[in-house]
């Protein structure tokens, strides 16, 4: 959003060389710091071929003010595709970055987000489902929607992270974002099953979406950002595109 007060840089690595895109947001949520931290680490990375596109502080002003984002201007990760005619400034950087997810032609989309529980605590708390949990169980999950790496990618990217976690309670389950992908009867993404990243498979072709989330409650910044960020070096390694 060049030249507004939500302008926020998007850093783009382009090797030359054949390869796949890999596209990271962070900062989507403005309380969410360990996934905006990781981010702008990965900002500084060169991969060893292919593009690797980073937005490490996707939501600038919510950032400054460690919110999840700012009343009256919509919810960053409820608003994709985005629409940049659009009275809400969410809507229309989400319209952005799905123009630059297709200029670029990317193949994988990361979204590092944080949220408050821990989901294997999910059962344990009375929470047996989605509907009853919403998004407060979802630390340390990684989950993809629909797209053509959806059947393997999360599950190679966890077996990475995975291998070098000791602690049980940090180990990154596996989540199916297919429903996040439905579509209505006239094949357009639902209205509201579909609004956030995980969406973004039926908006852009040839991407798959990833949403990588670790838990706050009793895991500290710096072990959040450090474990997002072996989730960026896994997804690389996966695409073959390892940084140098």
């Amino acid at each position: 959003m060049q030249g507004t007060q939500w302008e926020t840089p998007a850093f783009i690595h382009s090797t030359g060389l054949d390869g796949p895109t890999l596209l990271v947001l962070g900062g989507v949520h403005g309380n969410e710091p360990g996934g905006w931290f990781a981010a702008t680490e990965a900002a500084r990375w060169m991969p060893s071929r292919g593009v690797l596109a980073v937005v490490p502080r996707a939501n600038e002003l919510a950032i400054v003010r460690f919110l999840r984002e700012r009343e009256g201007e919509g919810d960053l990760n409820r608003q994709y595709p985005g629409d940049p005619n659009s009275e809400l400034p969410m809507s229309k950087l989400a319209a952005e970055i799905t123009a630059m997810a297709k200029e670029l032609r990317t193949e994988l989309l990361l979204d590092l987000h944080e949220s408050w529980a821990f989901y294997i605590d999910r059962e344990a708390a009375g929470f047996q489902n989605r509907q009853q949990a919403g998004t407060a169980f979802l630390g340390q999950t990684i989950t993809a929607g629909p797209g053509p790496r959806a059947a393997t990618i999360a599950s190679q990217m966890g077996e990475i992270v995975n291998a070098s976690i000791t602690r049980e309670r940090e180990l990154m389950v596996i989540r199916d974002g297919s429903p996040f992908g439905r579509t209505d009867s006239q094949g357009n993404p639902n209205s509201t099953r579909g609004r956030s990243s995980l969406s973004l498979g039926g908006h852009v072709p040839g991407l798959t979406p990833v949403l990588v989330e670790m838990g706050q409650e009793g895991q500290d910044m710096d072990r959040r950002t450090e474990l997002h960020v072996r989730a960026v070096q896994a997804a690389m390694q996966v695409l073959e595109m390892p940084a140098v």
